[in-house]
């Protein structure tokens, strides 16, 4: 958990006026001296706003986002089945699955001002979903076991298809739900985890956010620092000083588990299933090839898709 008195109290620590009228002071991330990064626990807004979705796959890096969004504005998120219970006017993104099973459709959806679509590759995405349902089957803590290969088979042998199915539908949902592209973000996955188009991709974020009236994010300069404290929250830190501690400082919500799963990471497909899997994502490409940013995600899935080796 974070330590709130040594944030507040830290000679480092940037604080910036978030409210115009009120005497509110909000204390940001930012490096310190020996390495790492400080943040503040999330509130509720000060006042309504209107939120984003954040809408994912399964498997996509959903509760990493959730955290990095809770980082870089210091406002709280909600999900689609409202677990917080609080509803939707105070918190800056509502995480959802919708339409698929796994999601809820929000009844305030007009009053959303967007989406932020997180995509992934539907060939790590469907096995990461299934490391989660293997976790639920197995009572293991989310995000701490991913299944042995052998399951692995058992699933993707009879579930596949379905399972590229509802990517599909997902996708398509999304990318249609607006008329105006401006109200739609797209992140890749895997851009957000990569030391170099992670940062980016954050910004982007924070900036997308940031056009909503009450939302006023951390200042781009301590974006790198919040994304390595979130996103590689487990990696070795080493201070100036060279000693090495391990950066934990990702757990912004108390309930939050970690996100970096042990066990086999093979995941093997046989050259039906890659056929599958490169069908799908060239029906997409087709599906939305008037947008070049989707087009641009897609194509490099398809890439990886058709240098993988089948395991038949």
């Amino acid at each position: 958990s974070v330590d709130l008195e040594e944030v507040q109290n830290h000679p480092s620590t940037l604080q910036i006026r978030i409210a115009k009228k009120e005497n509110i002071t909000r204390h940001l991330s930012t490096a310190l001296p020996d390495g790492g990064c400080k943040v503040t626990p999330q509130k509720f807004a000060e006042k309504d706003i209107s939120p984003t979705y954040q809408a994912s796959f399964p498997g996509s890096g959903a509760r990493m986002t959730w955290n990095l969004v809770i980082a870089l504005t210091g406002i709280a998120i909600n999900d689609d089945h409202n677990h917080a219970g609080v509803g939707y006017d105070r918190v800056v993104a509502v995480k959802t699955h919708y339409p698929l099973d796994y999601g809820r459709y929000v009844e305030d959806d007009q009053k959303f001002r967007g989406a932020i679509l997180l995509l992934r590759n539907p060939m790590t995405a469907v096995p990461s979903f299934f490391n989660f349902k293997y976790e639920q089957k197995n009572h293991l803590p989310n995000h701490s076991t991913r299944a042995p290969t052998e399951d692995w088979i058992k699933f993707r042998d009879s579930n596949l298809e379905s399972e590229l199915n509802e990517y599909q539908y997902f996708v398509t949902f999304w990318m249609e739900k607006y008329d105006s592209r401006d109200k739609l973000l797209i992140v890749m996955y895997e851009d957000l985890i990569d030391y170099d188009e992670g940062p980016i991709a954050a910004t982007k974020i924070a900036d997308f956010l940031g056009q909503t009236d009450g939302v006023e994010p951390i200042g781009r300069e301590y974006i790198p620092c919040v994304w390595h404290a979130i996103v590689k929250y487990k990696e070795v830190v080493v201070s100036k000083s060279g000693i090495e501690s391990e950066n934990k400082e990702r757990k912004l919500v108390p309930s939050s588990p970690d996100s970096l799963r042990e066990g086999p990471t093979e995941r093997p497909y046989n050259s039906q299933q890659l056929e599958l899997l490169k069908n799908l994502v060239e029906g997409l490409i087709e599906q939305f090839h008037n947008d070049e940013e989707f087009v641009a995600i897609m194509s490099t899935y398809l890439e990886t898709i058709s240098s993988t080796v089948a395991l038949d």
